[in-house]
């Protein structure tokens, strides 16, 4: 199958100059709030930062439409009995039953959609998959990627999820100081990044701080410079099989 290369199709902005949004899913109450990242052409929420006040819980065991991915940026976010803080992620499957959640001091945190974000009080027909819960995503073993051949050093991939099917995946990757980038590339999947903390800039144009969002489309040709300064650490996500191609401008 043959595929659009196209080039200059990233985008790339501060969540934290968006308003919030009054965010209500179904199954919810009123109280929460987010700053979109992305929607997918349909309209529908792909990926997102929630701000969960103080004090709001939802009340109740919930049956999720749709797997949901949540990693804590700050605060603290409860699960049941279970109190999640900063770097914790979790994994809810597909209509598993998801316990009474909320925030006792306020919480924000990056959540990412494989479906419609939405919640159902009848629970009858949960599949009984138990969620993935990492207390600290930086207990998960890091390695220094490499691509044919070019070592990253002083990087360190985590990845603390992938589907055994699709292999999407979401990863922690800590992105030393004065790293430079190969050049120019693309990827067969959608790639999304989050600055966690530093600098990452994919351009000279554009320098990542956190809070900053980044979105590679499938087949969109970008790393026209990309350079950390003083070092980064960002959260990173594909809806599929990850790869890097090279790409020689003179081919356009």
């Amino acid at each position: 199958m043959t595929h659009e290369i196209r080039l200059d199709v990233s985008v790339c902005f501060d969540s934290n100059a968006l308003p919030w949004q009054p965010f209500r899913p179904a199954g919810l109450a009123n109280g929460l709030y987010l700053h979109p990242l992305r929607r997918l052409e349909s309209g529908q929420l792909r990926s997102a930062v929630l701000n969960i006040p103080a004090g709001w819980n939802s009340a109740k065991d919930l049956r999720l439409l749709a797997r949901l991915h949540f990693f804590v940026i700050s605060g603290d976010l409860k699960l049941g009995n279970l109190t999640l803080t900063e770097n914790s992620y979790v994994v809810q499957p597909e209509k598993s039953v998801m316990p009474p959640f909320g925030s006792a001091n306020g919480c924000e945190i990056i959540v990412i959609a494989d479906g419609t974000p939405a919640f159902d009080e009848d629970i009858g027909d949960a599949n009984g998959d138990s969620a993935l819960i990492l207390s600290n995503a930086y207990d998960i073993p890091y390695h220094q990627p490499a691509h044919d051949g070019w070592k990253l050093e002083g990087f360190q991939h985590r990845t603390i999820w992938q589907d055994p099917v699709t292999k999407a995946d979401t990863r922690l990757l800590v992105v030393p100081p004065g790293f430079e980038g190969r050049g120019l590339n693309y990827h067969p999947v959608n790639e999304e990044i989050f600055c966690l903390s530093g600098d990452i800039g994919p351009d000279d144009i554009r320098l990542m701080k956190p809070g900053w969002y980044l979105w590679n489309p499938a087949y969109g040709v970008h790393g026209w410079h990309e350079h950390s300064n003083g070092g980064s650490t960002v959260l990173e996500w594909h809806d599929g099989d990850w790869g890097m191609t090279m790409y020689e401008i003179e081919n356009d």
